[in-house]
């Protein structure tokens, strides 16, 4: 129900900015740890929010209570679902035809008391590490409280063949420290994993055990029936061909049903629903209630790359991203799908090695060559490809055969191997044959390209040929998919039923942003000194003759994160933070009473106080709501207005020593988003494209601002190579800056009325250290050549104690302030780094600063 998921995400948005609340402490550290280290994706990072938000804000309720709860009452539903109005109102006059349209909606789960949810994020998004992060959640919540029935201690996941068995493993390697903070580690000690690949293995698990991962397989783990009884059978994993393993399978059920506070897993869950639920699918959802009769599930969490079904969302979803926002956020790469119409066989294969060979040949991609999928109908069909391939294709273009291997049933120990290593650097092999493999569970992002010209089963044509979507490296160059005339068309009605869209959506999706991944390659902590200001707030004590009007409001004013402190007028005065300006604007109907909770809040000002300020000021109760309501940040500019006359400030500073992190994240690897254009231009740049080189490149890649940045760090890179007096480069700005270093220095800055106080991260670090040991460093501030004349005009203009309105110069102002306490620190700004004059200008200046 598309309604409920977009109001269900404006509500996790209002509760995210305002810091989580109403959540354990546990939680909130969590979630921040999480948006800190930048391991996950954004999308993930989305979707962990709705887990959370449903388990502690929603009571983790079933589905059809949670939609009464977001939606409102049955009317606020059918309002939602679009109707003519003629509908509606023969809907509103009948109360038995709403009960039946509101449960024709919410479909098997109107009647479900367990919390059953389905998260669908298309492919590439990491589901296997999002389902392990929802249960590292739950056992470390379970373990700190372990009172409260919402959170599970017993987990199971559930995959609906071997293949998927196989990548649910990342489950026991994955790093718990990449998104849980490191004081919760022992919460995490008791876990006991249990791996069920084959038919064989029991399943014993004493009574009352927690902390207990079983993986299994979906479509053997399930209750049968005889024909020749009605009895149920318990049987898991098995077909009941001998009574030995008709044992171990009522053991492994007996086992399961009988753990307590059990969430159960479901992979790649489009499996579970269908036109028709019979069969496995009926088998499987019987089996969960069975085990949900015995001992109550805490929940049932499903995880699916394709959420519709004959272009119907299922009913269950709770958060949706889709194939076409993964290639819009660069996520996936972008693609071109190639229609060769009504050609043969041999043809066929001649014209995409061909465009593929063109495209890519031997060239590498994070240091792997790039792969084709040609996927083949039979072994039989296979073979008589590769004859083709061998002994005409490739001897026309002169490919070496030797980068061919195949995957299938009869492949041998060889191939399988070769088939396991595709995606590293040291796979040679670059045409991979295939027969019914390399769908569902395969994750070679070096794949560049897929072909079908045989007709398969329909979902293998969806499934096959997008394998090649995963992201890699920055991006840059699209997959390519070869088709047939008929899988073209198969191709596209079946992107319609699973993700209501069409191939003309996917080849016309234009990319603004790029998700690129990042290493960290080396780390670095400085020791500096800080000025600390020890504020102390005296309160004034009447509000008499305060006049607050709303004709003062200048517009939206949103509040950044960190606190802040800004001095006007010999005045210390507090705010929460200023941020950029922001268009967007989702406005939230408050009450008179939420207003006053809100500003007593941030302000701790006594709440007939503040009735006494609108009431001196003539604003009425009405005027207040309505005013909020359709503005909300003039609620903000009223907390500033108050907060501006109810405090002063003693400040009092001291110098301290403090280690400031070049790279203050706790993982060795994450994620940052650049647009397009930065990627076109070559502002992201990899260490492996590079001359080898000891200096720079404590991030791979760097994401430069412009290409004065990218030139002077590749000069001075080049230049000072062979001198060991400089220890080290390291670019330090980017977009992404904020979230990955401590390296910056504050510096005030004057701007529409106003004095800001923001923080100055400087573009270049050049370390230098001479045979003693002793350290010096050359901070280099790199800005285009447009930028000189107002900084120059600024610079002769000021007089000590002015307000500064130039950004450049303003900086230099706040670095020289930190110089006054950091000795070991020199200043340089670059104007126009492209040219060769400032590149030796730069060069000659670190050298003439060499120990």
């Amino acid at each position: 129900m598309k309604q409920f998921i977009d109001k269900l995400k404006v509500k996790i948005l209002d509760w995210k900015l305002n810091g989580y609340e109403g959540t354990y402490k546990e939680t909130q550290n969590i979630l921040k740890y999480i948006n800190n280290n930048r391991y996950l994706r954004e999308p993930q990072i989305d979707a962990f929010e709705t887990y959370v938000y449903i388990k502690e804000i929603l009571g983790n309720k079933p589905i059809g209570e949670l939609i009464f709860d977001i939606i409102g009452d049955k009317k606020e539903i059918i309002k939602s679902l679009g109707l003519s109005q003629d509908e509606m109102l023969d809907l509103m006059m009948s109360p038995e035809k709403m009960d039946e349209k509101i449960k024709s909606i919410l479909g098997e789960n109107s009647n479900s008391d367990y919390s059953n949810q389905v998260y669908a994020l298309t492919m590439g998004t990491g589901k296997t590490v999002l389902m392990t992060v929802f249960m590292l959640y739950e056992i470390v919540l379970s373990y700190y409280h372990s009172e409260d029935k919402r959170f599970a201690k017993n987990f199971v996941f559930f995959a609906p063949d071997k293949t998927i068995i196989e990548s649910l493993k990342e489950i026991k390697s994955f790093d718990y420290n990449l998104v849980i903070p490191k004081e919760y580690s022992n919460s995490l000690l008791q876990i006991k994993y249990h791996y069920l690949e084959d038919t064989i293995t029991k399943l014993t698990i004493p009574e009352g055990s927690n902390y207990n991962i079983i993986v299994s397989n979906s479509q053997k783990i399930i209750i049968k029936s005889k024909k020749a009884s009605n009895d149920l059978q318990k049987q898991i994993f098995g077909d009941d061909k001998s009574k030995e393993k008709s044992e171990v399978e009522n053991e492994r059920f007996t086992a399961l049903k009988n753990l307590d506070n059990l969430s159960i897993f479901i992979d790649e869950a489009h499996h579970s629903f269908g036109k028709t639920l019979d069969n496995e699918i009926k088998k499987l959802k019987f089996t969960i209630n069975r085990i949900h009769e015995n001992k109550p599930l805490v929940n049932c969490i499903n995880m699916t790359g394709t959420p519709y079904v004959n272009g119907q969302l299922i009913e269950d979803v709770v958060f949706y991203y889709g194939l076409k926002n993964g290639i819009q956020d660069g996520i996936l790469k972008q693609v071109e799908v190639i229609e060769y119409g009504e050609v043969k066989g041999e043809e066929f294969l001649l014209n995409v090695i061909t465009e593929f060979w063109q495209s890519f040949g031997e060239n590498k991609v994070e240091g792997k060559l790039a792969k084709i999928a040609i996927y083949t109908a039979s072994i039989e069909e296979l073979k008589e490809v590769r004859r083709t391939l061998e002994t005409k294709v490739f001897k026309s273009l002169k490919i070496d055969t030797r980068k061919i291997t195949e995957n299938h049933t009869g492949a041998s120990k060889q191939e399988i191997e070769e088939f396991k290593n595709l995606d590293t650097k040291e796979s040679k092999k670059q045409f991979i044959l295939l027969v019914g493999k390399g769908t569902e569970g395969w994750n070679c992002k070096s794949l560049f390209a897929t072909a079908l010209y045989r007709k398969p089963p329909q979902i293998f044509t969806l499934q096959a040929t997008t394998r090649c979507l995963r992201a890699i490296g920055d991006n840059n160059k699209k997959a390519k998919i070869f088709l047939s005339k008929q899988n073209y068309k198969i191709l596209d009605k079946e992107l319609k039923k699973n993700f209501d869209i069409e191939i003309s959506d996917l080849q016309g999706t234009k990319r603004e942003s790029q998700e690129i991944n990042c290493t960290i390659e080396k780390r670095k902590t400085i020791k500096i000194k800080k000025i600390i200001k020890d504020i102390k707030a005296i309160k004034k004590n009447t509000f008499d003759d305060f006049i607050l009007s709303f004709n003062n409001y200048k517009g939206r004013e949103i509040y950044r994160n960190v606190k802040e402190l800004k001095l006007e007028n010999n005045e210390a005065i507090y705010t929460e933070g200023k941020l950029e300006k922001n268009n967007t604007n989702i406005n939230k109907d408050y009450s008179y009473y939420e207003i006053l909770g809100i500003i007593n809040k941030y302000t701790h000002i006594n709440f007939n106080i503040i009735k006494k300020i609108f009431k001196n000021n003539k604003i009425t109760k009405d005027e207040l709501v309505k005013e909020i309501s359709k503005d909300n940040y003039k609620l903000n500019f009223i907390i500033d207005e108050l907060i501006k006359e109810f405090y002063n400030y003693d400040i009092e500073e001291k110098i301290v020593g403090e280690d400031m992190k070049i790279i203050k994240l706790d993982v060795n690897k994450f994620n940052f988003e650049v647009g397009v254009d930065k990627i076109d231009r070559g502002l992201v740049c990899y260490k492996e494209d590079k001359e080898e080189n000891r200096l720079g490149f404590h991030l791979n890649p760097y994401n430069f601002d412009s290409t004065d940045e990218r030139e002077i760090f590749a000069h001075i890179r080049k230049a000072l190579k062979d001198n060991e007096n400089v220890k080290e480069i390291y670019f330090t700005g980017g977009t992404d800056k904020t979230n990955y270093t401590d390296f910056y220095f504050a510096y005030e800055i004057f701007k529409d009325g106003q004095l800001y106080i923001s923080n100055y991260f400087p573009d270049l670090l050049v370390e230098i250290e001479n045979s003693n040991g002793k350290t010096k460093y050359i901070v280099l501030e790199i800005k285009g050549g447009d930028k000189k004349s107002d900084y120059l005009s600024a610079k002769q203009n000021y007089k000590n104690g002015e307000k500064i309105t130039n950004e450049v110069f303003a900086k230099e102002i706040g670095f020289m302030k930190f110089k006054q306490i950091n000795k070991d620190f020199e200043y340089r700004i670059v104007f126009d780094g492209n040219t060769p004059s400032e590149k030796l200008n730069t060069e000659k200046y670190i050298k003439n600063n060499l120990i």
